[in-house]
Order: structure tokens, then sequence, then C-alpha cells
């Protein structure tokens, strides 16, 4: 991401939310936080 971004590109995250994302936000990226499911269940990956 940091890379992209001093190479002049806008750079958004989008991702499940999650305590890791302090640090990106922290630095100014843009994140979009999308729901995921964190289960390999195939009706959770459908719902989400």
């Amino acid at each position: 991401m940091r890379g992209a971004r001093d190479r002049g590109h806008e750079v958004v995250g989008i991702c499940a939310e999650g305590p890791l994302l302090d640090l990106p936000r922290a630095e100014g990226f843009r994140i979009i936080p999308v729901p995921m499911a964190r289960s390999l269940d195939p009706r959770a990956q459908l719902r989400a």
C-alpha cells in the first residue's frame, strides 16, 4: 500500500473490519470495511 501510494496512486483497502486496520488508518489510508465470513463453512461464505 505504501509503495503504491508513493508512486502516486490512490490506495483504498477493502477488507473485513478488525484491529489490524488501526495502522493503515493512522497512516491516512482509506479503508472500506466489507462483511466477510471468517469461516470455511460454505453457508457462511454464501451469506457474506
